[in-house]
């Protein structure tokens, strides 16, 4: 982006005199500066903001403060880069209150527990948004998740650990599939089924399926 502003430049004889009426506190002296400097000031402001309607509000912003402030300004042949430079200033706050207010966020789902609905949630303070790559990673991470809470759930309940596929076998048990129906999912045999079952009662001190999914999944087990 090229911008052009006009360097400053000594005042004329009249110029001076509506700044030392505005700066005695005549308005309409002060309407002159707005109206001649407010052009120089927005094309800064478009340069630190980088946005067309922020860099506005920040010279209607940095106005109020130039008129109380005015009398503060000692060399009437600075007039403009002083101008500039509160605005320039005014748009860098705004500039960086936009940049706390912008946090990007994006949550991952998990099991309920009872009435409480739990979520892992992740987030940017700046920069830019979560692309759709990450979005589907982190979609294609989920489960992964779900099994660490899940096998932290069991180590606060004291549940004995089960192997990654006795595990698979309860979930299947949990959400009310039969023995031929898990043999099927699992490409084994029934007897290999009733045998894990087996195993998993003795290792977790129960004699049913029901018990088993209770002792295992202390917690509601629904994804």
């Amino acid at each position: 982006m090229s911008i052009a502003i006009a360097s400053d430049a000594p005042l004329g004889i009249t110029h001076e005199e509506r700044l030392q009426r505005a700066l005695a506190g005549d308005e309409s002296a002060f309407a002159w500066i707005v109206e001649t400097f407010s052009s120089d000031m927005a094309q800064v402001c478009l340069v630190v903001v980088g946005d067309l309607d922020m860099a506005d509000e920040a010279v209607a912003a940095a106005w109020p403060s130039a008129w109380r402030t005015l009398g503060r300004l000692r060399d009437p042949e600075r007039l403009r880069s002083w101008l500039i430079s509160i605005a320039a200033n005014q748009a860098r706050q705004m500039a960086r209150a936009r940049r706390r207010r912008m946090v990007r966020e994006i949550a991952v789902p998990l099991p309920v527990r009872g009435a409480e609905d739990r979520r892992i949630l992740l987030f940017r303070a700046t920069g830019r948004d979560f692309t759709e790559r990450e979005r589907l990673l982190l979609t294609m991470l989920r489960p992964h998740f779900i099994e660490v809470l899940r096998a932290h759930e069991r180590r606060r309940a004291r549940v004995p650990d089960l192997t990654t596929r006795q595990l698979q076998l309860l979930r299947l048990v949990a959400d009310g599939h039969s023995n031929t129906q898990i043999a099927h999912r699992l490409f084994v045999a029934e007897g290999t089924v009733r045998k894990h079952l087996e195993n998993i009662y003795e290792r977790l001190g129960v004699t049913s399926r029901t018990a088993a999914v209770a002792t295992a999944f202390p917690r509601t087990h629904s994804a």
